[in-house]
């Protein structure tokens, strides 16, 4: 259902979105933000399909999602989003997510537009800047600042790339590079704590096959803990993404 400038859907969370604990994965969660702006932007016209034809593609560049609280099995998530303001070259887009009319959670997003032509992003086109409000409506305020990266790792893992993991444009979807990070840390951990927050910055693009180092630095204490995480391609060293993910203790 749509209501312009924002966009209403509803998901219902199945057995195979959530982790051991019973909670909505971090990586589902990102697939139902990911679904519901596809949704909305297929409406507006400037979907990734709809680009594609036009040789233009949406690049996310960033995303940031905070959690209230992590809802669970079979339980109703209801996402409202909408695009919220151009800032320099992206075009932000942000989201608010509902359990039984209880604010769970709000994130924010930035996108690049990309000329497929010349492979470089370049300035977004006014009947795409159009789409936006002025002044800016924010669920989520987020100056896109660079992340940090672990001067040192406490848990590493390699992870590949495959078909299963690939998008539209033929590179590895912007979800999957969340479940790459959370490869690393320990399953106890991920059993014992929810997420609270998550911050990722998109720096390069990987294909099928690839082979990716995910490395992991946990801070904090017993309660509450900040992971610092950073992925890079294992036989050139190059650097895919950077993130922090912050986690509650159940």
């Amino acid at each position: 259902m749509s209501d312009y400038p924002h966009w209403q859907e509803t998901f219902r969370i199945r057995s195979y979105d959530i982790a051991s604990n019973g909670l909505l994965r971090l990586d589902a969660l990102c697939n139902f933000l990911q679904e519901s702006a596809g949704g909305h932007a297929r409406e507006l016209g400037v979907a990734v399909e709809q680009l594609l034809r036009r040789n233009y593609t949406w690049v996310l560049s960033r995303l940031h999602v905070r959690i209230d609280r992590v809802p669970g099995w079979r339980q109703p998530l209801r996402i409202h989003t909408w695009p919220a303001q151009v800032d320099r070259r992206y075009a932000v887009r942000d989201f608010e997510l509902y359990v039984e009319g209880e604010k769970v959670a709000t994130a924010t997003t930035a996108w690049l537009f990309i000329d497929l032509e010349r492979r470089r992003p370049i300035r977004l086109p006014d009947d795409i800047t159009a789409l936006h409000p002025d002044p800016p409506v924010r669920a989520l305020v987020d100056p896109f600042a660079r992340l940090p990266v672990p001067e040192q790792a406490d848990h590493e893992a390699v992870v590949q790339v495959y078909y299963r993991d690939l998008d539209l444009n033929r590179h590895t979807n912007n979800v999957s590079y969340v479940s790459y990070c959370l490869e690393a840390l320990p399953e106890p951990f991920l059993h014992e704590n929810a997420p609270t927050e998550l911050e990722i910055e998109f720096r390069n693009e990987s294909r099928r096959g690839d082979r990716l180092l995910s490395r992991a630095n946990l801070q904090g204490d017993d309660d509450r803990t900040e992971v610092l995480h950073h992925l890079v391609h294992e036989a050139t060293g190059q650097e895919i993404c950077r993130a922090i993910t912050r986690w509650q203790r159940r």
